[in-house]
């Protein structure tokens, strides 16, 4: 079992992804995001990827692709910390991201995308050392652990499905 991050600074801008996340172990915790994800993302058409909300907005289809652009580099994080890696590691600009990503076309390409994401995250944590799951390392020049990457990875993606469903969905169908 993969608990939770104890003992974390709450003033960190991450806390607001960790906070919502339910259950007490990562992998299960992972595969039901996963599962959840994918039964939103299912009744999405291909149409409502091109919608955004409001001006300004990335439209639905570079929202997934930042779910899945931020897991990876939580993932490689999560990697160079359980390998006991001290290297400070940059942070990434999620706008410079989405301005250089064609987005997704279609549902079907986010969810092979998530799919083979999400299982290489499932396996990183399964099968790595998980006595160097409290190492910490720094990532844009804050203390993490690859526990705390874990952790974000849900988060992350439940915060996301949350302003989909509310910000997104609910406004595309009207």
């Amino acid at each position: 079992m993969i608990a939770k991050p104890t003992n974390i600074d709450t003033s960190l801008y991450y806390m607001r992804y960790l906070e919502v996340v339910q259950g007490d172990d990562l992998l299960e915790a992972l595969a039901a995001n996963q599962y959840d994800t994918l039964n939103l993302i299912h009744d999405i058409s291909n149409k409502q990827l091109r919608f955004s909300y409001a001006e300004g907005k990335w439209n639905v289809g570079f929202l997934l692709q930042h779910i899945c652009d931020a897991e990876r580099v939580y993932a490689y994080r999560a990697l160079r910390f359980l390998r006991k890696d001290s290297t400070n590691l940059p942070g990434f600009d999620e706008n410079d991201y989405a301005n250089n990503s064609p987005g997704y076309k279609t549902t079907a390409e986010f969810i092979e995308e998530f799919n083979a994401i999400r299982n290489a995250s499932i396996a990183l944590f399964k099968l790595s050392d998980l006595e160097n799951l409290d190492f910490k390392g720094k990532a844009n020049n804050l203390e993490m652990t690859p526990r705390i990457l874990g952790w974000l990875m849900v988060g992350h993606c439940l915060h996301h499905m949350n302003v989909l469903e509310e910000r997104y969905l609910l406004r595309a169908k009207n």
